[in-house]
């Protein structure tokens, strides 16, 4: 991992060879709102077309307390919404292919027996629960359909404010 030049933008590199994909992640922290921001570059290095799905999971402490939190899907923005009290963080995403949030949950984690919606993400495919409250986080995927050697862009963001009026 090392940085653009001049910037505060992270660049990481992840290869794997033996499936012929190559992501190129960029993080920043915007200078005046607080928004994080991560775009990703997969590059297919093979020669055939492929469907590619990235994960993104979200497991928040709102005011460092692990209960009593909220974790929804709001259709209307196609975003997940974490709250409690005076804290909101929407998270979204939107590839150059102009689709957003391919798939989503939400769900219960660390208390009777619930593991998390990371655990729903392992065989691929999300259940799409809307809401959920107490201890809980969210997954999401978004699907990338890319054609041999070529690359394709996702722009995710998390974005955190005190109250969803804004």
């Amino acid at each position: 991992m090392r940085y653009l030049p001049e910037t505060l933008v992270s660049k990481c590199l992840a290869t794997k060879q033996d499936i012929g994909l190559q992501l190129e992640v960029n993080d920043a922290v915007h200078n005046f709102i607080d928004v994080f921001l991560r775009k990703i570059a997969v590059n297919n290095n093979t020669n055939k077309r492929r469907a590619v799905r990235l994960f993104f999971s979200h497991d928040f402490h709102i005011y460092d307390e692990d209960k009593g939190d909220t974790a929804m899907y709001e259709p209307t923005l196609n975003s997940i919404v974490h709250y409690k009290r005076k804290r909101y963080f929407l998270i979204d995403g939107i590839s150059d292919q102009n689709s957003g949030i391919y798939q989503y949950a939400t769900g219960q984690k660390e208390s009777f027996g619930k593991e998390g919606t990371w655990k729903d993400a392992e065989d691929g495919e999300l259940q799409g629960n809307p809401i959920a409250q107490g201890s809980v986080d969210s997954t999401i995927s978004f699907k990338l359909d890319i054609e041999p050697g070529k690359t394709n862009i996702l722009y995710y963001g998390l974005l955190a404010e005190e109250t969803l009026k804004k």
